[in-house]
């Protein structure tokens, strides 16, 4: 993170991105907040949500915490009509995963995963804390769990959250089917249980006085907000997430206590903010929340330039930030993403590799505009599709600059493409560059903004 990296050199940096989501976390990871604050607010906040919580059950005629349930996938055989588990056929297997060929226990008949239609998830698992640190998992099949809590009716305020729209006009909607998974706004995303805990849990953090205490209690939140989702998948080994990068459901899923996922969270930014406070308050941040193409800076005043831009169809964050900016009320606008388009028809909004070339452009050209003669731009990129490599370097050479020097980026933790493309399922690069860039020598460049 280039703010975070000025911070604890001491320098001053101009932070510029168009989605909220990057704000947000940008705003809160250079900004110190008092410790004490924010575990007592948060202590207060689990005190208020714990009486009414939905994750408390009966079991064995005691009261246990849920720290986990697991939904399956339900299919119907298409030769003897009977339920198909995707439950029964992961337990069949040493890793516990569903396996792509799908064999009714019933017929003994033999179906790919594309051959059946899911008719719904189902509860099958529970983990329960019992105690002394202990949990013990439940076949609900076997016996049944009844919460504390029967009403999972939310606020106004949560009921009209939840209607924002994540329509077929998105490209990972088309991409990732979620018309398959009525997927069609933020409500969608979630069990009646943990819509209903997030929706508790966000109204009492938005009641919160001290703003920056506030925006860290959201930090936490938003995090939690995305392991929250029926996109957490189960993982035999433990943690359950989802993946990064694109909007995937998984057949069997972790509906997550959010409480406890809360929790953990803002122990971890407690540890984080001490760490931070070391490093004084020397630097100034500047976080401005605006498009690449239009930069509120003079010319010639930047001694630097760090970027990192889309690599053309390889993610659309726009859509993968969809939740956390939703709940943020301020879901990011795809119109100035730049972006190439798959699956999104360009007579819906799609964009061309022409379209990302221009965007790319103008960028550049602002770039150069406002960075000191003499100076460097370093871009981060990597793409495994020839014609946008060609798209960039033709951008970055309209603008006026030349390639100085390049050097990988080893980012260790592979993305979900990144391992896809490891095990060649995918055509992604896993490796990305930084290129290291100077203005073109007499070139006087006025940036030409088009607009979008």
């Amino acid at each position: 993170m280039t703010g975070l990296a000025s911070k604890l050199t001491g320098r001053n940096a101009f932070l510029s991105d168009i989605g909220s989501l990057a704000i947000h976390l940008a705003s809160n990871h250079v900004s110190f907040c008092d410790i004490d604050d924010l575990m007592n607010e948060s202590k207060r906040i689990m005190s208020n949500l714990d009486e009414n919580s939905p994750y408390y059950v009966f079991h064995n005629g005691q009261e246990c915490e849920v720290s986990y349930v697991i939904y399956a996938n339900s299919y119907k055989c298409p030769k003897c009509r009977k339920h198909i588990s995707s439950w029964d056929l992961a337990k069949q297997t040493k890793s516990f995963s569903v396996p792509s060929k799908i064999c009714c226990t019933s017929c003994s008949n033999v179906f790919g995963k594309k051959d059946l239609n899911c008719i719904g998830k189902k509860a099958v698992s529970a983990s329960l804390s019992v105690g002394k640190g202990r949990n013990v998992n439940v076949e609900i099949s076997r016996e049944p769990i009844r919460t504390r809590v029967e009403d999972y009716r939310v606020s106004r305020r949560i009921d009209l959250l939840g209607m924002t729209k994540f329509d077929e006009n998105r490209e990972m909607h088309i991409r990732s089917a979620l018309h398959l998974q009525n997927v069609y706004k933020l409500r969608d995303f979630y069990s009646d249980v943990n819509w209903f805990a997030l929706g508790s849990l966000f109204n009492e953090i938005n009641a919160v006085k001290n703003l920056r205490t506030k925006a860290a209690l959201l930090l936490a939140f938003t995090n939690t907000a995305w392991h929250g989702s029926k996109m957490r998948r189960f993982n035999l080994k433990g943690g359950h997430r989802p993946l990064t990068g694109t909007l995937y459901f998984p057949q069997l899923y972790s509906e997550g206590n959010v409480f406890k996922i809360f929790e953990n969270k803002i122990e971890t930014l407690v540890k984080y903010f001490a760490e931070l406070k070391r490093y004084g308050t020397s630097s100034h941040i500047q976080i401005n929340r605006t498009s690449a193409v239009e930069l509120s800076l003079d010319d010639n005043s930047i001694d630097y330039i760090y970027t990192d831009p889309p690599f053309g169809s390889n993610i659309f964050y726009a859509d993968c930030n969809f939740i956390a900016e939703a709940w943020l009320g301020s879901p990011t606008s795809i119109v100035k993403e730049a972006v190439v388009n798959r699956s999104l028809k360009t007579n819906a909004g799609g964009k061309t590799l022409t379209t990302y070339a221009d965007l790319m452009r103008s960028s550049f050209l602002e770039m150069n505009r406002v960075l000191k003669k003499g100076s460097k731009l370093s871009l981060v990129f990597n793409s495994s599709t020839g014609d946008v490599w060609q798209a960039l370097m033709d951008s970055l050479n309209d603008a006026g600059f030349e390639v100085e020097d390049a050097d990988l980026l080893d980012k260790v933790q592979l993305s979900f493409k990144g391992y896809k493309a490891k095990t060649s399922s995918e055509n992604v690069a896993t490796t990305d560059l930084v290129i290291d860039l100077k203005k073109k020598p007499n070139v006087q460049m006025r940036a030409k903004i088009k607009r979008f």
